[in-house]
């Protein structure tokens, strides 16, 4: 069995798309699929990754939830480290939100402490991120919203951030 990471997706170099090659994959689907996710005895997950000098996998983020900021991916676990290591932040989730020029916005929904504001946020993603992945929305929120499983329910939180008012840019 060869696991391997293929670059290309989530806007980092050094992480690619987990991809596992074994006697034991099929060879293909039946009928033939065109998603391309399964062939000659290769299967190309939706997880995103590295592997480290060991071959250990490490695992970033889902494709499915990259964000396309303009033709540009951004992978919100990422954006996600960067706003849950400030001291007062106590949950975040990053997450696609329609906009009109860029196709998708990088909204940041946060709980935190009374002491967290948007300017600190910011100012650590501008330290921390590529301008891109700065998030055009800080939303605050008492809970973040979990399905019956017990995740982050993000069907329902595009839901609510979908419903309210987009502000004007941050950066």
């Amino acid at each position: 069995m060869q696991v391997a990471a293929r670059p290309g997706l989530g806007g980092e170099v050094e992480y690619g798309r987990i991809a596992v090659t074994s006697t034991a994959v099929a060879r293909g689907y039946l009928p033939e699929s065109p998603r391309g996710d399964l062939r000659d005895g290769t299967f190309l997950t939706s997880d995103l990754g590295r592997l480290d000098a060991q071959g250990r996998v490490h695992l970033n983020g889902r494709v499915d939830r990259l964000i396309n900021v303009g033709g540009r991916k951004v992978n919100p676990a990422e954006v996600e480290a960067v706003i849950q290591g400030l001291p007062g932040v106590r949950q975040v989730v990053v997450l696609g939100t329609p906009d009109r020029q860029r196709g998708q916005a990088v909204t940041a929904c946060v709980v935190a402490s009374k002491g967290v504001t948007r300017e600190a946020i910011l100012a650590a993603c501008r330290e921390h991120l590529a301008p891109f992945k700065i998030p055009r929305r800080i939303e605050f929120a008492a809970r973040i919203p979990v399905n019956a499983r017990g995740k982050t329910d993000r069907l329902e939180l595009s839901g609510l951030m979908a419903t309210r008012e987009a502000p004007g840019p941050h950066l």
